[in-house]
């Protein structure tokens, strides 16, 4: 994308009151936070208008959680960002090596130095949560997860709970598996579920709309947005935004008269019938 069509699509989020923007050290190999903070100074946004999150922990072939990559990585997204602190930062993905008490260590030292607001995680279960948690003097605010009506095992499981996994759609894993009560994990913790992906099918197979698996679905998408004067893919990201979970779903597009349409997903409440219907469609059965 060019400059025009970069700072295109940063105002529009501007204009319709979105303000919170995720990045990480992979994304373009640290381009993209470079040409967002340029775009940023082009449009004389100031800092205090917008909230920054990255996330750091995946190098080529292995992740990393030690201090030192925490360290190094944080001083690498503030200079491509242009800014003196970030609002969150995350860990990535979990580290079958993480120290939890150098990964405490980092972040309390990046929080005392005013570089770092905020603590989360990403792609993390309640277990790993937890482990984190008991060495940090900072709550974790935020987990980043793969959830959507393409990948909604995380909100089926805690609907069947004692109940053996069913083909569909949607295969979730046994309720016995640690971590797949993470949602109500994270309710009870005041930890904010951010959904990614969220129109996605599976592991990066495409998007649910107009999916061909999803014909039922796609029906009843179709109906709501026309019912409510909206897209499909606004139904669907209210969808998320009507569990009492109050999840922030990440949406990543480059296209600006779909950031539109996503972000009139806000203006949108799902009736409870609504809600399961749209729940049935994705796969999902009711015990």
């Amino acid at each position: 994308m060019g400059d025009a069509k970069i700072d295109a699509l940063v105002s529009t989020a501007i204009e319709v009151g979105v303000n919170f923007f995720d990045h990480a050290d992979i994304y373009g190999q640290g381009k993209s936070e470079e040409v967002f903070a340029s775009s940023l100074s082009r449009l004389e946004i100031p800092r205090d208008a917008v909230i920054l999150q990255s996330k750091c922990g995946i190098c080529d072939g292995y992740y990393d959680s030690s201090a030192k990559h925490i360290r190094h990585s944080t001083e690498g997204i503030l200079k491509r960002l242009d800014t003196d602190y970030i609002d969150v930062l995350l860990i990535h993905r979990p580290d079958a090596l993480m120290d939890i008490q150098e990964v405490a260590q980092a972040i309390h030292q990046l929080k005392k130095e005013g570089k770092v607001l905020h603590f989360g995680v990403s792609n993390m279960n309640s277990y790993q949560m937890q482990l984190l948690t008991s060495a940090l003097d900072t709550p974790i605010v935020t987990n980043q997860i793969q959830l959507g009506l393409g990948q909604p095992h995380l909100i089926e499981q805690s609907m069947r709970v004692g109940m053996a996994p069913h083909d569909g759609v949607s295969t979730p894993r046994s309720s016995t598996v640690p971590g797949d009560e993470i949602v109500n994990y994270c309710q009870l913790n005041h930890v904010t579920l951010q959904p990614w992906s969220p129109l996605g099918v599976g592991f990066f197979e495409g998007c649910v709309i107009n999916h061909p698996q999803y014909a039922t679905l796609n029906q009843s998408l179709k109906r709501m947005g026309e019912e409510k004067g909206s897209t499909p893919e606004a139904i669907a990201i209210a969808w998320l935004l009507r569990h009492p979970a109050a999840m922030q779903p990440i949406v990543g597009t480059t296209n600006a008269q779909r950031l539109i349409s996503l972000s009139q997903a806000a203006e949108i409440t799902l009736s409870r019938k609504e809600w399961y219907e749209l729940y049935r469609g994705a796969g999902c059965s009711l015990p």
